[in-house]
């Protein structure tokens, strides 16, 4: 998911652009999964990091949850 900032965001340290990739990944590949926030509604906000497996693209949605995300 892409996200548009209100405003130019300053690049610093820890503010860095990302290359975005030029075409979609094979089914089967081993990828770094992260991101930031709560997955449960008791649990504060933390950022996350886990690898996943990529399936087919056609995939019903309810794959997602097999992918256990923290």
């Amino acid at each position: 998911m892409l996200i548009k900032l209100s405003k130019p965001a300053t690049l610093n340290t820890y503010v860095q652009p990302v290359a975005l990739p030029t075409s979609c990944a094979p089914a089967g590949t081993m990828c770094t999964v992260s991101g930031w926030g709560n997955t449960m509604s008791s649990s504060q906000y933390r950022i996350w990091k886990h690898n996943a497996i990529i399936y087919n693209h056609i995939s019903p949605p309810s794959i997602i949850s097999l992918l256990l995300l923290p």
